[in-house]
């Protein structure tokens, strides 16, 4: 690795490790307020739930994230990881969604293949520019 290679991957470890931080935040929270919403807050708390599930459900938000992965370290070891953890995060992130509703699967099924996608548009970009 070279020093500006070592700097990226430190900067993008403490970037997972502050989001892995609020992932399990949103999840403890997220279980808290499905289990007895009216407790953890009434009605706000519930809208608040559903604005963050809606950022989550977005393909844009899986776009925004594996094009940041791939313009940031382009194809290496850590980006193919950090990919597969991606991935691994939407199997998650699908199986504590719960059943799909026919209004919102096209949306939230479409995330994977956006989150793969942006990532390889963001290693062409860096590879072009660095």
């Amino acid at each position: 690795l070279t020093i500006q290679e070592a700097q990226q991957v430190i900067l993008l470890g403490d970037l997972l490790g502050n989001l892995y931080g609020q992932a399990a935040d949103f999840f403890r929270h997220s279980l808290e307020a499905d289990i007895a919403p009216v407790q953890t807050g009434g009605l706000g708390h519930r809208k608040a739930h559903m604005a963050i599930l809606g950022y989550i459900d977005s393909p844009i938000s899986w776009a925004i994230v594996g094009f940041i992965v791939g313009v940031a370290l382009g194809v290496n070891f850590v980006s193919v990881a950090l990919v597969a953890v991606g991935l691994g995060a939407f199997v998650l992130y699908l199986f504590l969604h719960g059943p799909a509703k026919r209004e919102t699967e096209g949306k939230l099924f479409a995330a994977c293949p956006v989150f793969i996608v942006a990532w390889m548009v963001g290693f062409v970009v860096h590879n072009l520019v660095l």
